[in-house]
Parts: structure tokens; sequence; C-alpha cells
């Protein structure tokens, strides 16, 4: 190796030749200024800092945290999880692993999704799942996961929340709307449901075989297709009218039957108000052909 130094560079001087003005430089140098030292000061407490505010947000969550590691041992937890699962003490989960409280109809599930996270084949997943309390009972929760790095380790990040209320609600409609269709589906009357915007939502089965047309073929298409068209305008007006207003629709019209034909039938409709505001509309359509052609 050429350890010379290039030609026409100047030697510095050995220290003890140096003059006390070069002195002074070099202690200079040395020495950090106030400013520096306060920068540096300032790096310092940054991570601490940071830390501060993660665990504030971490222990003070309303939702329920907790953070695994790669063989999804639970390492950390809050407040708010422990009361969910209806645990006193952070070390009755510490250790234990998360799957351990999965409902067994979905621990292949929520298997399948931490395994395709750790493997990075996705991002972040959402699940909702069952976990298992204290006491041995289920709820209902929504679990959201990522991944994040801590000194080098590859960390699972959770947030659960529980949803059990909102199962309750959903199944409560899910039963509403079951027993509505049969309901519906038992009358002799065609029987219809549009949203706010007056678009069809439902339709029971009279209508699609008054039509000769499927259920969701006629929510799709509308019902303008089916009046007779020295009908429509006038029907369609006052619709406008009732949905504008909010108040209640009848209208007589000739509706086509899958044949060919109109027959003429009474439309009534009322709106569905729910805090002052209509949330749907409800109507049937009742044959008067008969009566109709007698007067």
């Amino acid at each position: 190796m050429n350890s010379r130094l290039p030609k026409n560079e100047p030697l510095s001087p050995p220290l003890g030749n140096r003059n006390p003005q070069d002195n002074k430089e070099l202690k200079a140098r040395k020495e950090p200024t106030l400013v520096e030292e306060e920068i540096s000061s300032e790096e310092k407490k940054k991570p601490a800092s940071l830390e501060t505010r993660y665990r504030t947000i971490f222990e003070n969550s309303f939702l329920g945290n907790k953070i695994l590691d790669s063989d999804l041992n639970i390492l950390q937890v809050n407040r708010a999880l422990l009361n969910m699962m209806q645990f006193e003490l952070e070390e009755e989960l510490v250790g234990r692993k998360i799957l351990e409280f999965a409902h067994p109809d979905y621990v292949e599930d929520w298997l399948l999704l931490q395994t395709k996270l750790w493997s990075k084949q996705m991002p972040s997943f959402t699940l909702e799942t069952c976990l298992k309390r204290k006491d041995g009972s289920f709820f209902w929760c929504r679990v959201i996961s990522i991944l994040f790095e801590d000194n080098g380790n590859m960390m699972g990040y959770t947030v659960l929340e529980d949803i059990g209320s909102r199962k309750i609600a959903s199944e409560i409609l899910a039963e509403s709307e079951r027993r509505f269709r049969m309901l519906t589906n038992s009358m002799p009357q065609q029987v219809w449901t549009a949203g706010p915007d007056g678009h069809l939502t439902f339709v029971n089965k009279q209508v699609g075989e008054y039509f000769g047309k499927l259920p969701e073929e006629i929510t799709k298409a509308g019902w303008q297709q089916f009046v007779h068209p020295e009908d429509l305008l006038r029907c369609l007006q006052d619709w406008q009218q009732a949905l504008q207003t909010g108040g209640d629709y009848k209208v007589e019209f000739r509706l086509r039957m899958f044949d060919g034909t109109y027959r003429w039938h009474l439309c009534r409709a009322i709106p569905v108000i729910e805090q002052e505001t209509v949330e749907s509309w409800i109507g049937t359509n009742t044959d008067i052909h008969d009566q109709k052609v007698t007067e």
C-alpha cells in the first residue's frame, strides 16, 4: 500500500510545534458549542418523547390493544382489552398465544390471515371473530392487525373493537327482514319497498309473478317500464312530489302483466321516518281492474 502523501501536500506541524493560535482553533473545534449541546440534548429526548406518546395512546385507548411476537405470543395488552376479556392483571394474558382465546369456528381463518401477514403477503388484515372471556363466554369483536419493527424485531400490533351490540342489532334486523319477507310473500297484494331516493329495494314474489320477472331484475330495472304510457307521466310527477315533501303517495295506474295485457291497480306508499328523516318507503299495488272497468 502506498502511504505517501500526494505531492505538494503540506504536512501539518506536530502538535508541539503549533503556535498558540493553532491550539485555540483546535480546542474550539473539539469542544461543542452551546447550540450543539442543546441539539444533542433534544435528540436524546426525542425517543423518550415518542415512547411516552405511544404508551399514553396504548394504555388509554378505549379500544383493546395488544402486541404479539412472531409466534403469536402476547407481549403486552392495555386495560381496555383486559376489561373486554374480563381479566384483572396483564400477567394473566402475557406469554399466552392469542389463538387460545379464539372461537373454534374461527381459528383456521385467523391463523391463515396471521400467516399471510407475517409472511408479508398483505400489509394488514381485518377480521370479525369471537374471543373467549375469562369466564368461558364469547364476545364478538373486530380485529385489525399490522406489523411494525422494534429494535430490529418484527412485532404484531392489534386493535380490537367490541362489536357485540352491533352484531345483535344486525341479527335482529336480519330476523326482522326475514319475517317481513315471509309475511309479504304470503299476502295477495304486490308489496315493495324503496330507498329515500325512490329506487326499489325489494319486491315480494307476487310482483315477480305478475310481471314475469325475477325480483332482482325488477329492483334493478325499476317499475316505470311496466306502467301504461298514458299513465306514466302523472305517476312520475306524483311520485316526485311525495319524495320531495315526504307525504303519502297514492295513484291509480295500469300495469302490464307478463302476457302483455294491462290491469288497473291502486298504488299506495308511505314513508318510513326515523329522526325526522325519510329512511325508506313501503308500498302496495292492489288490483282494482274489475271495479274500474265497471265504473
